[in-house]
């Protein structure tokens, strides 16, 4: 029984991989694609072109990238203009043009078109040679957008859902605290949730910046790597958010920051458990504020933290330069003493 179960096993193991991808399911033509070349041009072109040609279209087309997708569709549109006249060439040519100038914008179009011949719509070779660049810079720039987008959906589906559980956090919190005597740590809970809050809010705040910028101001592999490296800066950014709001929350208990009237003002911290002897366990204290008003500059400057990433490390960066000047100050002052005593 033990050797037909493990011959089951193997049978399973072995041909249950083979089976799922021949159940996968087909892929669905990206809209971008099928703007460039609608199923009937393909199929036309995969008629005209040699066998080589048509598999590696049929490939592209079937392929679950839409990048796959946007290149096999700009390699099709090519193969159909193999058969176009002299005439339907040059206006082809100044169409793609014309859709190359709106994908990289004015600037990026007139360094382009610096280099090419004067009389290129003339001469056949160079037509062709236009042809064939103009196709090849649609495909990068259509590409690069297609990335682009791909990555702003993600950060903006990552930033509602983390607004959400933010809001829920801070929310719940507040119920809690209302409806029951908590532990400290919720009030700690409460501004790490805004600090968080104000983090995705800056972060889709740029995103949705990026969706201005001309997809091909730079070299397209340059500005992909660039995309993804500001991806992961991102998920930086979303952590430092509760870290910077804690920390914020720490310099004012610890009364060493002033700014005027938005600064609050705790009274005096009461220990809720495990007194017996001082530790580091700064969850266990609770810090009233004197007012009301205060709580709300206290979340505030949580929000404003986690928004403005320089805002704590300014912070902090003046508090080290203040400690080496008095640093400096008390080795000049020690210094000019015993220069008084040898003396």
């Amino acid at each position: 029984m033990a050797a037909q179960g493990a011959v089951m096993f193997g049978w399973v193991g072995r041909f249950l991989p083979r089976w799922l991808r021949l159940r996968r399911r087909p892929a669905r033509r990206a809209l971008s694609a099928q703007l460039i070349a609608p199923i009937g041009e393909f199929v036309e072109a995969e008629r005209a072109a040699s066998p080589a040609v048509a598999r590696i279209l049929r490939a592209g087309r079937r392929s679950h990238s839409e990048i796959d997708q946007i290149g096999a569709a700009i390699s099709a549109r090519l193969t159909l203009a193999k058969k176009m006249t002299d005439a339907e060439l040059v206006r082809y040519i100044q169409h793609l043009q014309n859709r190359y100038r709106a994908a990289v914008g004015a600037a990026t179009y007139a360094r382009y078109m610096e280099g090419v011949p004067t009389d290129m719509l003339d001469n056949p070779k160079k037509r062709w040679a236009e042809l064939q660049t103009l196709s090849y810079r649609l495909r990068l720039a259509y590409s690069i957008t297609h990335v682009r987008d791909s990555r702003l959906a993600f950060i903006r589906l990552v930033c509602t859902w983390g607004l959400v559980i933010a809001l829920g956090v801070v929310v719940g919190a507040i119920f809690y605290r209302e409806l029951s005597s908590s532990h400290p740590i919720v009030n700690f809970m409460i501004v790490a949730a805004v600090g968080l809050g104000g983090a995705l809010t800056s972060i889709a705040r740029r995103a949705n910046q990026i969706v201005s910028s001309s997809p091909l101001d730079d070299d397209p592999v340059i500005q992909a790597s660039a995309l993804q490296q500001g991806l992961n800066s991102l998920y930086i950014a979303g952590l430092t958010g509760p870290i910077f709001a804690l920390t914020v929350l720490v310099i004012f208990m610890a009364d060493a920051l002033k700014v005027g009237e938005l600064t609050p003002t705790f009274q005096h911290a009461v220990c809720t458990a495990h007194c017996d002897t001082p530790d580091f366990r700064i969850f266990q204290y609770v810090f009233w504020f004197n007012s009301r008003a205060d709580a709300a500059k206290m979340l505030l400057w949580a929000f404003a933290a986690g928004f403005a990433e320089q805002l704590v490390p300014d912070v902090l960066d003046r508090f080290t330069k203040a400690a080496d000047r008095e640093e400096k100050g008390d080795n000049d002052a020690g210094g000019a003493s015993t220069s008084q005593l040898k003396a």
